[in-house]
């Protein structure tokens, strides 16, 4: 009888022992996957988001406690509608494709500017169709994607150089598509970024001539998100946003190193491009007054030109969150809104 009580004791001890442990083990997971949080982030696959691919490489994100799944895209348009339909949390976007949506939908954030340039888009041609000049566009098939940053700036440098768009034939196509068409001879030219026009230059070689016109317009590229998430996830929003800091910092400081790291991130393959991306890119995080101005601006391009039925300019001050950057780095945020 005395011995059945000593076993049952030890057996009860060594069941209580067993059901500790693993209460402890699954809080002590659970505790850490509360800490690491996970975010997915689309991203237009080029130099202009290099901050991102800085926090990655660095483990500016990990410092954080984030887990940063980086999401390639070819342009910032499908990144934005990568977002937009919840493939991921925070996308990457140039400005005309978050004005095209502002027309058509109010349910996302923007929350900072990453990166602005006023050499992002230009055109090249081809010097075997007869063109040598600006002018020499006029009456030639100019191939660009619609509705789109390269499309904004292919109408600013028309009007810069008082070519009426009536007087040139514009092609909208699909920038997957426009190198070849030009290497082809379907278009005589077209107005992009690289990677699509470095990749025509390799191949046309002595063919081709570019256009460049800085100062006509600045691009400016956008961190966004659904509004949902911004409102519920203003904590890994910081965190992400800090990250971004940390990784602008480095950059100011140690401009070779970011260069290589952001050729480790991006593939080595793109080097070439990405040395020289990087002179006309200005990378920081802000909240400038000039994005809300810009996207005015573009959004009465897209109403005199029909490329919406909407006939009012959305209020900006309502597609913007402040409070995050403003948080972390007052001075970045410089919009008026009070």
């Amino acid at each position: 009888m005395k011995r059945n009580f000593y076993f049952l004791s030890y057996i009860s001890i060594i069941l209580a022992i067993i059901i500790f442990s693993v209460i402890y083990y699954c809080n002590k997971n659970k505790n850490i996957s509360e800490l690491v949080k996970i975010i997915n982030v689309g991203v237009q696959d080029n130099t202009i988001v290099a901050l991102i691919w800085i926090a990655q490489g660095k483990g500016y994100f990990k410092d954080q406690g984030l887990q940063v799944n980086i999401i390639r895209y070819p342009s910032g348009k499908l990144a934005l509608n990568g977002m937009l339909n919840d493939e991921v949390d925070i996308s990457t976007s140039a400005d005309v494709p978050i004005m095209k949506n502002s027309f058509i939908r109010n349910d996302f954030f923007i929350f900072a500017s990453i990166a602005n340039t006023d050499k992002g888009a230009w055109i090249i041609a081809r010097k075997d169709h007869g063109i040598n000049t600006e002018y020499d566009l006029i009456g030639k098939k100019i191939g660009t994607q619609k509705f789109s940053a390269v499309h904004f700036f292919l109408s600013m440098f028309l009007l810069n150089n008082k070519i009426p768009e009536s007087r040139t034939n514009i092609i909208f196509e699909d920038a997957l598509n426009l190198p070849d068409m030009l290497i082809n001879g379907n278009i005589d030219a077209f107005s992009m970024r690289d990677p699509f026009i470095n990749t025509a230059r390799n191949v046309l070689k002595d063919k081709a001539i570019e256009f460049f016109a800085p100062g006509i317009y600045e691009q400016k590229f956008i961190l966004a998100a659904k509004k949902k998430i911004i409102l519920e996830k203003k904590a890994l929003i910081k965190k992400f946003l800090k990250a971004l800091l940390n990784a602008q910092k480095f950059l100011e400081s140690n401009k070779e190193n970011a260069i290589d790291v952001t050729i480790k991130e991006m593939g080595i393959e793109r080097k070439k491009e990405i040395i020289c991306d990087w002179e006309k890119i200005n990378f920081k995080l802000s909240l400038n007054q000039s994005l809300m101005i810009t996207l005015e601006d573009q959004a009465r391009w897209a109403i005199e030109n029909k490329f919406t039925n909407k006939k009012v300019i959305p209020n900006y001050l309502n597609y913007f969150h402040f409070n995050s950057l403003k948080s972390i780095k007052p001075e970045a945020v410089s919009v008026i809104y009070e």
